[in-house]
């Protein structure tokens, strides 16, 4: 059994946060709204209320491939989108909707200052290459799509 020790600033167990079977390998706090995040091995990240503890719900995820040991998150406020970075593998999640929003594989991670996804890729001939894609929320891809279309 895997579980999280919720403790207070004295370093005392205030609470135990269960998650099932599986490994976490990240954590995270929220503020707004009020959540604790506990991501595991196989992308699941379990959603708790951070007032109360209580258990909320999962959200499944894209895992990698690979074995990792650690989770890194990075929360957009502008955009309401949390990234949680597991191996090379870059999850956003709405955190209106609480749904996996967007999954880069191949991914360096997140850069704010560009908006863009950072990629590398490996070939045969050119060796490996960094490359990255813009960030696109929907109204920008439906503009995109009119305008390529001819519609405007």
């Amino acid at each position: 059994r895997s579980s999280i020790f919720v403790l207070d600033k004295t370093g005392d167990k205030i609470d135990e946060l269960e998650c099932d079977d599986m490994m976490p390998v990240g954590f995270a706090v929220l503020s707004d709204p009020n959540y604790l995040l506990v991501v595991c091995i196989d992308g699941t990240i379990y959603i708790y209320d951070s007032q109360t503890h209580g258990f909320l719900l999962p959200v499944s995820v894209t895992a990698p491939e690979e074995y990792v040991s650690s989770a890194s998150f990075y929360l957009d406020l502008e955009n309401g989108i949390l990234y949680v970075q597991l191996g090379d593998v870059l999850n956003g999640v709405d955190l209106s909707s609480l749904t996996e929003y967007i999954c880069v594989r191949n991914t360096l991670g997140y850069h704010e200052a560009s908006d863009r996804y950072f990629t590398c890729s490996d070939n045969e001939d050119a060796g490996i290459s960094v490359g990255f894609f813009r960030h696109y929320s929907f109204e920008d891809l439906v503009d995109r799509v009119n305008r390529d279309l001819g519609y405007f």
